[in-house]
């Protein structure tokens, strides 16, 4: 059976067809970058923020593993004191010293001249001492036995959030 003109005229596409298939694609394409842009952000996000509290673990998990190698706590801030130190005296007769320095939480042992850095983008580090009871809250460095340590930190979206652990120490 033979075309018909009109049927032959209509083999090719259209300028306006394809004019229309070109802004589907757009559109499509665009979405898609928002899409996936939204997500690499969300994702960054979330990485940034277990980083935070990853290295907030990690210090309040170095602090235990001192406090309880300690056999004298030799200094203590009060605990409404942000910029927490302890200094503890070790088996060894080596003395550390955890203090909150600006946004960081640094580590010495005396001998050394260098510092560690244990965590960054820290609000406050605060310390609490405890008598033997582990209730009664003292000041008096000869009568603590346990401490609580407290590590509070901004996430990257700007929540606070606050990290504690108690630690005795173990040669009354």
């Amino acid at each position: 059976m033979a075309k018909t003109r009109d049927q032959q005229k209509r083999t090719a596409t259209t300028l306006l067809e394809l004019m229309v298939a070109t802004a589907m694609m757009a559109v499509l394409m665009t979405s898609t970058v928002v899409v996936v842009r939204s997500a690499q952000t969300a994702w960054r996000a979330h990485r940034d923020d277990t980083e935070r509290a990853e290295s907030a673990y990690a210090t309040l998990r170095h602090i235990v593993r001192f406090v309880r190698q300690a056999t004298d706590v030799t200094s203590l801030t009060v605990p409404t004191d942000d910029a927490g130190e302890l200094s503890l005296l070790l088996a060894t007769g080596d003395t550390i010293t955890y203090e909150a320095s600006g946004t960081n939480i640094v580590f010495h042992k005396t001998g050394y001249t260098n510092s560690s850095l244990l965590a960054d983008n820290i609000n406050s580090l605060t310390f609490v001492g405890y008598e033997a009871d582990a209730t009664t809250t003292t000041t008096e460095l000869s009568d603590i036995q346990a401490i609580e340590c407290i590590v509070d930190f901004t996430t990257p979206l700007g929540n606070s959030r606050k990290l504690s652990t108690f630690a005795w120490l173990r040669s009354w």
